[in-house]
Protein backbone atom coordinates (compact mmCIF):
# COMPACT_ATOMS: atom_id res chain seq x y z
CA UNK A 1 0.00 0.00 0.00
CA UNK A 2 1.31 3.59 -0.97
CA UNK A 3 1.60 5.97 2.03
CA UNK A 4 -0.16 8.90 2.00
CA UNK A 5 0.29 12.80 2.95
CA UNK A 6 -1.83 14.43 5.64
CA UNK A 7 -1.61 18.46 6.14
CA UNK A 8 -2.38 20.13 8.55
CA UNK A 9 -1.80 24.43 9.38
CA UNK A 10 -0.60 25.49 12.23
CA UNK A 11 1.36 28.59 13.59
CA UNK A 12 5.28 28.17 13.69
CA UNK A 13 5.71 28.79 17.59
CA UNK A 14 2.69 25.94 17.56
CA UNK A 15 4.51 23.80 15.29
CA UNK A 16 8.39 24.33 16.81
CA UNK A 17 7.05 23.80 20.61
CA UNK A 18 5.31 20.87 19.64
CA UNK A 19 8.15 19.30 17.85
CA UNK A 20 10.60 20.07 21.46
CA UNK A 21 7.63 18.11 23.33
CA UNK A 22 7.64 14.89 20.53
CA UNK A 23 11.83 14.91 20.42
CA UNK A 24 11.91 15.37 23.99
CA UNK A 25 9.03 11.64 24.04
CA UNK A 26 11.36 9.98 21.43
CA UNK A 27 9.16 10.21 18.23
CA UNK A 28 8.64 12.17 15.18
CA UNK A 29 5.51 13.99 14.11
CA UNK A 30 4.59 11.24 11.83
CA UNK A 31 4.65 8.67 14.20
CA UNK A 32 2.47 11.08 16.74
CA UNK A 33 -0.04 11.44 13.55
CA UNK A 34 -0.27 7.33 12.79
CA UNK A 35 -0.90 6.83 16.51
CA UNK A 36 -3.23 9.69 16.55
CA UNK A 37 -5.32 8.13 13.24
CA UNK A 38 -4.73 4.31 14.65
CA UNK A 39 -6.84 5.21 18.10
CA UNK A 40 -9.37 6.88 16.05
CA UNK A 41 -9.99 3.96 13.78
CA UNK A 42 -9.93 0.91 16.77
CA UNK A 43 -12.03 3.92 19.46
CA UNK A 44 -13.97 6.45 16.89
CA UNK A 45 -12.83 8.77 19.05
CA UNK A 46 -10.10 11.10 19.89
CA UNK A 47 -7.48 10.22 22.91
CA UNK A 48 -7.97 13.26 24.62
CA UNK A 49 -10.31 15.78 25.13
CA UNK A 50 -9.04 19.40 25.54
CA UNK A 51 -5.92 19.61 27.49
CA UNK A 52 -4.73 15.88 28.08
CA UNK A 53 -3.76 15.09 31.94
CA UNK A 54 -0.70 12.43 31.92
CA UNK A 55 -0.10 10.55 35.21
CA UNK A 56 2.55 11.67 37.49
CA UNK A 57 4.82 8.84 38.49
CA UNK A 58 5.62 7.51 41.89
CA UNK A 59 9.35 9.22 41.89
CA UNK A 60 8.30 12.49 40.12
CA UNK A 61 5.91 12.41 43.12
CA UNK A 62 8.75 11.63 45.35
CA UNK A 63 10.69 14.72 43.55
CA UNK A 64 8.54 17.01 44.17
CA UNK A 65 8.07 16.20 47.61
CA UNK A 66 11.54 16.37 48.26
CA UNK A 67 11.79 19.42 46.44
CA UNK A 68 8.96 21.06 48.38
CA UNK A 69 10.64 20.00 51.86
CA UNK A 70 14.03 21.85 50.69
CA UNK A 71 12.19 25.24 50.56
CA UNK A 72 13.51 26.91 53.83
CA UNK A 73 10.77 27.90 55.90
CA UNK A 74 10.44 31.79 56.42
CA UNK A 75 7.83 33.00 59.05
CA UNK A 76 7.23 32.87 62.57
CA UNK A 77 4.45 30.18 62.00
CA UNK A 78 6.61 27.53 59.99
CA UNK A 79 7.74 25.61 63.15
CA UNK A 80 4.13 25.67 64.89
CA UNK A 81 1.41 23.47 64.62
CA UNK A 82 -1.91 23.97 63.16
CA UNK A 83 -3.42 24.10 67.13
CA UNK A 84 0.06 26.95 68.03
CA UNK A 85 -0.94 28.98 64.88
CA UNK A 86 -4.30 29.24 65.74
CA UNK A 87 -4.07 29.78 69.67
CA UNK A 88 -1.29 32.47 68.36
CA UNK A 89 -3.78 34.38 66.24
CA UNK A 90 -6.41 34.12 68.64
CA UNK A 91 -3.93 35.49 71.40
CA UNK A 92 -3.55 38.31 68.75
CA UNK A 93 -7.23 39.22 68.55
CA UNK A 94 -7.88 38.95 72.59
CA UNK A 95 -5.67 41.15 73.19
Amino acid sequence: MADAMVTGRMSSAKKRAGNRVLAALGISASQAINQLYDHLIEEGSLPFSGKQVRSITAQERAEARSFVRSIPKKNRFSSLTDAEIKRSKLEKILS
